[in-house]
């Protein structure tokens, strides 16, 4: 991978300084040694680049990409493990602090057995007449965990409107690793469901902590505005399209899809209120 080197050095004409050696590990891993590049994550055995702050490129699968796509100015995601990459946890819910969120659950989480679908595979939350507001109607859905998005639903049933954002390992504090058993291979999958609307609208769009991402409403199968939440663990750089179930307009693929995020096996849910317990 000298020629990566090579080339990021080339880039000092662009305006970048300092370059040092970049060597490639058996993993396929690249390792930067104060490159002066913006260092953000750290993908297993993935290289990604972004040429604008709120996009993320395709993810280099093989040199010749590498070649033919990075130019100035672009972000490059390196090996390497810098806390200034991990993110922090925010309240799901812009009025409400985080340590005062379990006030306002209002379905607890209540898992069924592995591959079934039913009970209560996240946690709602819901208020009335606090903080100043009549109901929770209308509240502003923040990012619990920073990441991107992976998966993105428009008024489809059970979920209605719904985001998944996707928080893969590297992005983790140590704490929240280790509450939540997670790998290197793997990733934190939050899912915002029964939104009134969605201010994020395009899969791969990078997501901050505590950014505002949707309104709470009570799209889908409920009759009640309330927040849906949902955390899963999964295999890294996952895509969740459109998904449902259970109503005549849902495609095959769809209902597919939505088997494959609830019942498969293939993320493991567990209860949002123990990751937002954790103070990092």
């Amino acid at each position: 991978m000298m020629w990566l080197y090579k080339l990021l050095c080339l880039m000092l004409i662009f305006g970048f300084a300092g370059c040092s050696q970049i060597e490639n590990d058996e993993r396929g891993y690249i390792d930067a040694h104060e490159v002066d590049v913006e260092v953000v994550s750290k993908p297993d055995k993935k290289l990604v680049i972004t040429s604008h702050p709120d996009e993320f490129a395709e993810k280099a699968e093989n040199d010749s990409f590498w070649r033919n796509n990075i130019v100035p100015g672009m972000t490059i995601f390196l090996e390497e493990d810098t806390e200034e990459i991990r993110t922090q946890i925010c309240s799901p819910l812009a009025s409400v602090p985080l340590d005062d969120i379990r006030s306002v659950v209002s379905d607890p989480y209540d898992p069924p057995l592995m591959g079934k679908d039913d009970r209560h595979q996240g946690v709602d939350f819901a208020f009335y007449r606090r903080y100043g507001r009549a109901s929770i109607a209308g509240e502003q859905v923040q990012a619990v965990l920073g990441g991107r998005v992976s998966g993105i639903v428009v008024d489809r049933f059970p979920y209605g409107n719904a985001m998944i954002v996707e928080t893969p390992y590297w992005f983790l504090p140590a704490e929240i690793q280790q509450e939540v058993e997670i790998t290197e291979t793997q990733s934190i999958y939050t899912l915002y469901g029964h939104l009134e609307s969605i201010v994020v609208q395009k899969i791969s769009n990078e997501i901050d902590a505590c950014q505002a991402i949707g309104i709470v409403g009570k799209s889908g199968n409920t009759d009640v505005e309330h927040l849906h939440l949902e955390m899963r663990i999964g295999l890294s750089n996952q895509v969740i399209p459109s998904m449902g179930n259970y109503v005549p307009d849902i495609t095959a693929a769809e209902k597919e899809t939505y088997v494959f995020w609830r019942t498969s096996g293939a993320f493991l849910h567990f209860n949002p209120i123990q990751l937002l317990d954790i103070t990092p």
